[in-house]
């Protein structure tokens, strides 16, 4: 064709119509798809770009769905992405599972209970939730089905953060409290007044009604041998 410069010229033609000549280039077509040689035409860079990604994504995308591991993190990304990019720790801890939590800790035989000195389960959701001790920075979590969208929403918003930072300060003081528990006696009673000097204050102490109900969990105290509130200060 590039010989024939100037004799040759395109036409629209109805396709399968009897034409022979159109016959004729459909049977080579099949030919050439059964038959022919592989012909080696040049891409531009910006399409080979375009086409590796996309086939990096889907395989990435495939491992990602298929993993046994990362099923929490899965809940607020589902889907793998290369612009997604974050630095915050507090934010990983939450999402992941893998920070200054009881209960991880626990796996790891660092702590002797999975527990929160509130009672709860020392998990993520516990401390970002319903936590007394973090009450003043709690979240409201959506439901499943919406936890991408609220994970992309607190990727945008400072306040999150701030929110997430305090909350995992919290827990890493209690979870240094209950690591460097040394007494046998009373043990939570003496970290929750350790937590009442640093600050970290969820319920109003002045009577001992108050205290019993957070630690009533854990402590059995009667009325014959009632604890004063001055030993947690």
């Amino acid at each position: 064709m590039s010989q024939a410069y100037g004799s040759v010229g395109l036409s629209w033609v109805k396709a399968h119509a009897g034409i022979p000549g159109n016959e004729l280039a459909d049977h080579y077509t099949r030919v050439a798809l059964c038959e022919g040689e592989d012909l080696f035409v040049p891409a531009p860079y910006s399409y080979l770009k375009k086409y590796i990604n996309k086939l990096i994504v889907t395989d990435w995308q495939r491992h990602w769905e298929g993993s046994h591991t990362g099923i929490r993190v899965r809940e607020f990304v589902p889907t793998v992405d290369f612009k997604l990019l974050t630095h915050n720790r507090f934010l990983l801890f939450f999402v992941s599972g893998h920070g200054p939590f009881p209960s991880y800790l626990f796996r790891f035989k660092l702590l002797n209970s999975p527990n929160c000195v509130c009672g709860g389960l020392g998990t993520p959701d516990l401390f970002v939730l319903d936590c007394p001790f973090t009450l003043n920075f709690h979240m409201t979590l959506p439901a499943d089905n919406n936890k991408s969208f609220w994970f992309k929403s607190v990727l945008k918003n400072e306040g999150s953060f701030f929110r997430l930072q305090q909350i995992c300060q919290i827990s890493d003081r209690i979870c240094t409290e209950l690591k460097s528990r040394i007494l046998n006696v009373l043990p939570d009673l003496v970290i929750v007044g350790n937590l009442m000097s640093a600050g970290i204050v969820p319920f109003d102490f002045t009577d001992a009604s108050s205290m019993e109900f957070v630690l009533g969990k854990y402590l059995s105290i009667d009325n014959s041998d009632r604890i004063s509130t001055e030993v947690l200060l």
